[in-house]
């Protein structure tokens, strides 16, 4: 028989009591211990599954994270192995100049006079000889008149200075300067000789030539003319956009007309001309005034090799660093550039990469230049590259007391000029006054060229709008399409096209310009020197190892397995539903593929072929190195997305989930009150019982 034992009301009730508070407890400690106050469906079935929604696709995308890096490390190593290559054709290339040089077809930088050739004797002698003398303080029109008047064999009896050009437009005019100079003195644009007519033949010999001024040339040849000149080295210009030898009419000038060339994309195309109205926007200190907006604008490609420091004499090639000087202007500029940088780094910055110009190279192409090493190429107008601008500063200093305002002497190339037009070295920058821009060219005439302090930045590469005025440094990227999508495929029409040969035929002479004395032929093309027999065994046999070396390289720069410079294919998945992926198709850059076929060197022209054809493919591997930078920064930003995005849903999973820590310590605290309250009445209450045995 089992007997029953009956408690009190106030028993029961304490015990009934504890029993919810140890339940409470419970709870209470497996949220303190899990950090979480919905550990499953029960404690909260809508939280718990959104929660666990979040997690699972923060999980996905987290797996996704390792397959983008491996990306990012394939294109990489594509873009490391396009920068060796490109080395490695920079060193072919040098070997095939350096072939060239031996056969003397090439070398020499001209432009001194007394180079050689310089003979004088009696003027007597010359007279005997049926020559007539030119009076020393002759005019261009004086001379002109004798040749006019079918004296045509003319010998110089002491120097001449002219102001306007000497025009010859007949045939077999003999110039014999006996040793003397013929100088020109424009201040801008003509030449100090003038060839012009299919009947006109000059030769010209013994005569130091000397042409000061902007835009100015040594021997212009127009329509057909023709001039035999004995020593290009005796030819001696000088000024902005200056030029030895021209053939054709006055096309060079449109390569330095960045002003004009920035106006006629803003006046055609408007804020969809994003490189030229950046730069017409941008200002310094002002919207208004000196350095104003409307005062800069975007370089041409002349302005820019000028900027960089080029030897049109030495230019074999419109594209390619030919004739570009390492340690000239652009070494002096970025000085300067570094010293304001390592004083103040929000003023200025130096220049490093692909900078747009105003200059079209084709319909859909604008000319770009290297900063790094002078490279002159072509890139689409809907990509992306950095920006700087230019402004022409006339007047800017007094050419005949040799001074300028606040300055001291002839300002230099690399100084920094001030808000006041003041200028100065920029090691002698404290910060007491705005600094505007560094001179990047110096003009006889007493006008400079200055180049802003830093690469514009923008917001977006392909926008309207991507760039603002009143901020210019503080966008998010440093790089900007040339025009938005919708009109990267129009042409400018006041803005002639140059390709690479039409850039090159006039920068320097091209056609019927003959070097009599090839031993000292400056590298004019078009000079009937061409097509010799060579003995290049040696130079061929490095050229042939550069080239397999190159193909070597080619075949390993591959990454697990994958190697986008041989053909391969990379894809990267981007969401977790894998519908959204990044293709990158890979190049076959093999020199067969990209263009290098003359390998077998008898004579010049294969020579000066294989140049072309080098200075050709290092312009396709500089395309494929831009094309894969691209999807390198697609990715990366892709990548860096997909991180935040992990974030967020870890976030939002732990705000459905996590419990407040404070709330539930104070509640454990207030339980254990709780219990220890609840455990004393009990107690109390079991006292009320055992007062019955006080009556025994």
């Amino acid at each position: 028989m089992v007997n029953n034992i009956t408690l009190t009301a106030s028993m029961r009730s304490n015990l009934t009591s504890l029993k919810t508070i140890a339940t409470q407890m419970d709870r209470t400690q497996n949220v303190l211990s899990t950090g979480k106050n919905v550990n499953s469906a029960i404690d909260n079935a809508s939280s718990y599954y959104q929660a666990r929604a979040l997690t699972n696709r923060a999980s996905d995308l987290e797996s996704l994270l390792d397959n983008m890096g491996q990306g990012i490390q394939t294109i990489q190593a594509a873009n490391e192995g396009l920068t060796i290559a490109s080395n490695l054709l920079e060193q072919a290339k040098a070997v095939a100049e350096q072939a060239l040089q031996q056969t003397g077809v090439s070398g020499g930088s001209g432009g001194g006079a007394g180079g050689g050739g310089i003979v004088s004797r009696p003027i007597e002698e010359f007279v005997a000889e049926g020559y007539t003398v030119v009076p020393a303080g002759a005019g261009a029109s004086d001379i002109e008149t004798l040749i006019a008047s079918g004296n045509k064999k003319l010998v110089l009896s002491g120097d001449v200075t002219i102001s306007d050009s000497l025009d010859i437009s007949a045939e077999d005019v003999v110039i014999e300067g006996n040793g003397h100079k013929l100088v020109y003195n424009s201040g801008s644009g003509g030449s100090a000789i003038v060839v012009e007519g299919s009947d006109s033949i000059a030769e010209i010999s013994n005569l130091i030539i000397e042409a000061n001024g902007s835009k100015v040339r040594g021997i212009q040849v127009l329509n057909g003319g023709s001039v035999i000149i004995d020593n290009p080295s005796n030819i001696k210009v000088s000024g902005v956009g200056s030029q030895i030898f021209q053939n054709g009419n006055d096309n060079v000038v449109n390569l330095y007309a960045g002003e004009a060339n920035t106006q006629a994309i803003v006046n055609q195309i408007g804020a969809d001309g994003l490189a030229a109205t950046a730069a017409n926007q941008f200002y310094v200190g002002s919207k208004t005034g000196d350095f104003g907006q409307g005062t800069w604008y975007l370089p041409s490609i002349g302005e820019l090799m000028d900027m960089y420091g080029t030897d049109t004499s030495a230019m074999t090639s419109g594209t390619g660093t030919s004739g570009a000087l390492a340690n000239d202007n652009m070494k002096t500029i970025n000085d300067a550039l570094g010293n304001l940088a390592s004083k103040d780094a929000s003023i200025a910055e130096q220049m490093n990469g692909y900078y747009w110009s105003s200059s079209e190279y084709l319909t859909s192409n604008s000319w770009l230049l290297y900063a790094g090493n002078g490279i002159r190429g072509s890139g689409t107008k809907y990509t992306s590259n950095q920006v700087r601008c230019l402004q022409l500063l006339e007047n800017f200093f007094n050419p005949s007391t040799l001074s300028g305002a606040g300055g001291d002497g002839v300002p230099q190339i690399g100084d920094v000029v001030y808000s006041d037009k003041s200028y100065g070295s920029a090691e002698n920058y404290d910060g007491s006054k705005t600094a505007v821009g560094i001179i990047c060219d110096v003009g006889e005439d007493g006008s400079v060229k200055i180049v802003n302090l830093k690469d514009l930045r923008f917001s977006s590469y392909d926008s309207t709008g991507n760039f603002d005025a009143d901020n210019p440094y503080s966008g998010s990227t440093n790089q900007t399409f040339w025009a938005t999508s919708s009109k990267s495929s129009e042409d400018i029409t006041a803005i002639t096209n140059y390709d690479s040969s039409a850039l090159l035929n006039a920068m320097k002479s091209t056609g019927s310009i003959i070097v009599a004395d090839a031993a000292s032929y400056a590298g004019v093309a078009g000079s009937e020197i061409a097509g010799d027999e060579i003995s290049a065994d040696n130079f061929e046999d490095q050229f042939l190892k550069i080239l397999s070396n190159y193909d070597d390289m080619i075949k390993d720069a591959s990454y697990q397995g994958v190697n986008l410079l041989n053909g391969g294919r990379l894809s990267v998945t981007l969401n977790e539903t894998r519908n959204h992926n990044l293709e990158v198709l890979g190049v076959d850059a093999s020199y067969d593929a990209i263009g290098i076929k003359t390998t077998d060197w008898k004579t010049v022209a294969d020579v000066e072929q294989a140049l072309d054809e080098l200075i050709s493919a290092i312009g396709k591997l500089r395309d494929y190195s831009a094309s894969f930078g691209n999807q390198y920064q697609m990715l990366q930003t892709r990548q860096s997305f997909t991180d935040a995005l992990i974030d967020v849903l870890e976030t939002g999973a732990d705000n459905l989930t996590l419990a407040d820590m404070n709330e539930e310590s104070a509640n454990y605290l207030a339980l254990q009150t709780r219990q220890q309250l609840a455990t004393n009445s009990l107690s109390l209450a079991s006292q009320s019982a055992q007062s019955v045995l006080s009556l025994f």
